[in-house]
């Protein structure tokens, strides 16, 4: 789980590839990746949208935590 943040980030293109934009109903929000964290799934409620068309931003976000690549 990442928290989405309503607060766009600063225009910087590694901060931007860290937390990507994506958009939930309609609204634009970014990933903060940076706090990811475990969370048993008794502790989420139900889905509220797919982020699946922002696939490979997020990927990539994950392994620009991981690998500064």
């Amino acid at each position: 789980m990442a928290p989405l943040v309503t607060v766009k980030p600063r225009d910087d293109s590694i901060l931007q590839r860290l937390n990507p934009v994506v958009s939930i109903t309609g609204k634009a929000y970014f990933l903060s990746a940076a706090e990811m964290a475990s969370v048993p799934v008794s502790e989420l409620s139900e889905a509220v949208d797919n982020l699946g068309q922002s696939r490979d931003e997020l990927i990539a976000a994950v392994d620009l935590l991981f690998t500064a690549i």
